[in-house]
């Protein structure tokens, strides 16, 4: 093609995507994700849909692992990955020395991708999978999927009915939908914190955190991305 000429379009052009809403972060799309460092380094998970589940990319996951690795978390840690979507948060923190991470997931087929995604990291057995809903008083709550007894009790996702799953966890992830981002749901999880731990809550920019979420908790880290911002915070 010569300088200048421009090439005809086809007939067949693809229609244009509705633009986004005004305010809203855009997610990337990804049929996988790769672990960044430690033991599982490289190892592709299963991503799901992203009519299912957004995945926290790449190089917001790198920094955050930078700040926790900077703070002493990971060795040894006790981690809950909520809204945990491909659970890419959890396998990082068990590839770079967690002892066990509990995922904490309401799509059926959003689970079943974690269950695979810990089969390929061999390590099901510090791996364990809940679905939250609300109990009749709308309160959130977990519910645990197995047969194996929950490792201890806590206050908060509970429900009369149903088994507490938990114990004082070292770090806690909340990754909730940007246009859904559950602050009553994120509120209950300072209790879970163990004296030391830190807490990890992303979120869109234009929806900063309620300072009665967080009472308590002192921050220690804010990075942003594009229309997105984390936030890291010390019990």
């Amino acid at each position: 093609m010569r300088r200048g000429q421009l090439k005809a379009k086809s007939s067949r052009s693809k229609k244009k995507e509705p633009a986004p809403a005004r305010g809203a972060v855009k997610r990337k799309t990804t049929k996988s994700v790769r672990i960044i460092a430690g033991e599982f380094k490289g190892l592709r998970l299963e991503a799901p849909g992203a009519d299912l589940a957004h995945v926290m990319g790449e190089r917001e996951r790198g920094a955050v692992f930078n700040a926790l690795f900077s703070l002493g978390t990971l060795e040894g840690a006790h981690v809950l990955d909520c809204f945990a979507g491909s659970g890419a948060l959890g396998f990082e923190a068990l590839s770079r020395g967690a002892m066990t991470v509990d995922f904490v997931e309401n799509n059926a087929a959003v689970r079943a991708v974690i269950k695979r995604n810990a089969a390929k990291t061999d390590a099901k057995s510090r791996v364990k999978v809940f679905t939250k809903q609300p109990n009749s008083d709308g309160v959130a709550c977990a519910r645990r999927h197995g047969a194996d007894a929950p490792r201890s009790q806590a206050a908060a996702f509970r429900d009369a009915s149903l088994d507490y799953f938990c114990e004082n966890y070292d770090l806690i992830f909340s990754d909730a939908p940007y246009n859904d981002p559950q602050w009553e749901l994120v509120a209950k999880l300072p209790e879970m914190l163990a004296r030391g731990g830190r807490l990890v809550i992303s979120h869109a920019k234009t929806s900063p955190i309620p300072a009665d979420v967080v009472a308590g908790l002192r921050n220690v880290y804010t990075g942003t991305f594009a229309g997105a911002q984390i936030d890291i915070f010390v019990k």
